[in-house]
């Protein structure tokens, strides 16, 4: 509650430590072009966010090259508790500039990370059945539209899908940050509808599909 004031640093692409996803967003392009020093006004955080299992050891991380950013931090987290962390990109439909962009990233990453790539759909889904079956814990930022794939896979490599295996942001609107707009509302396993903004954005796969 209230008001308080942090320094943050938005540097130039490849340098520094922050990164920042969003793509083409308008907004995000705005707030990587501010001056460093700029004040800017958050509200937040807002939701759930990934949570590391005590008992986990190997962590797989998902995402695209828009997404990486969002996974990236528990990662970090695993190897402060000296696990092992692989990072699986799923690059088979990303736009020409994404390399570069995605290669800036990788380069700033620990050298314990792992990171593995797939280009084509054929490569994802043979990346998926190897990384799957050893993972402890797994947290994703990919489109909603591939979460029932990534379901299937687990079931497929583990026999079940189990709670707490899968972790899965979903990028929605998150307006009022109170659950009162209803404009993050995504869509449940279970038919029904919940907010991202409390019960999100990282939910457990199976609320989701």
């Amino acid at each position: 509650p209230g008001m308080a004031q942090w320094d943050f640093l938005f540097p130039a692409a490849g340098e520094g430590d922050t990164a920042v996803a969003g793509g083409a967003d308008p907004g995000y392009r705005w707030l990587a072009g501010l001056p460093v020093g700029t004040p800017v006004n958050l509200l937040g955080p807002l939701g759930q966010g990934y949570t590391l299992e005590a008992t986990s050891r190997n962590l797989l991380l998902m995402g695209d090259a828009t997404t990486v950013p969002l996974v990236l931090g528990l990662g970090e987290q695993m190897l402060d508790r000296g696990g092992r962390v692989t990072l699986l990109l799923h690059l088979a439909h990303t736009n020409a500039s994404a390399p570069q962009a995605l290669g800036a990233i990788v380069d700033q990453l620990p050298i314990a990370f792992e990171v593995r790539t797939a280009t084509t759909d054929m490569q994802w889904q043979e990346q998926l059945a190897e990384t799957i079956r050893w993972a402890d814990q797994i947290a994703v930022a990919l489109p909603v539209h591939e979460l029932p794939a990534l379901r299937n896979a687990v079931a497929q490599n583990r026999f079940r899908v189990e709670a707490g295996f899968v972790q899965a942001l979903i990028q929605a609107d998150l307006l009022c940050g109170i659950g009162s707009c209803l404009a993050c509302v995504v869509p449940t396993a279970a038919g029904g509808y919940t907010r991202a903004c409390i019960h999100g954005p990282v939910f457990d796969l199976t609320t989701l599909v």
